[in-house]
């Protein structure tokens, strides 16, 4: 049986397409702290989060809606589904 990627509210799509962005342009999975950030090479592409609590909490639901997965065994390990 094949889970269904579920939506995405506003927040939730800004943070996913700026993983999609970061990896894209870096090489590499953002750390929550620079998705916190919200920038790239000084270019700010989504706003400022004062807390990685807030990307903690964004991160989770995506894995839960099937958009991401957590890797543990890697230090940034996102993986797109």
């Amino acid at each position: 049986m094949k889970s269904e990627k579920m939506g995405l509210t506003f927040k939730q799509k800004q943070i996913y397409d700026f993983i999609v962005l970061f990896e894209k342009q870096v090489g590499v999975y953002p750390t929550y702290r620079q998705i916190a950030a919200g920038k790239i090479e000084d270019t700010q592409l989504i706003p400022q989060r004062a807390s990685t609590n807030h990307i903690f909490r964004t991160m989770n639901a995506l894995v839960e809606r099937k958009w991401i997965e957590k890797m543990s065994n890697r230090k940034c390990g996102i993986k797109i589904l």
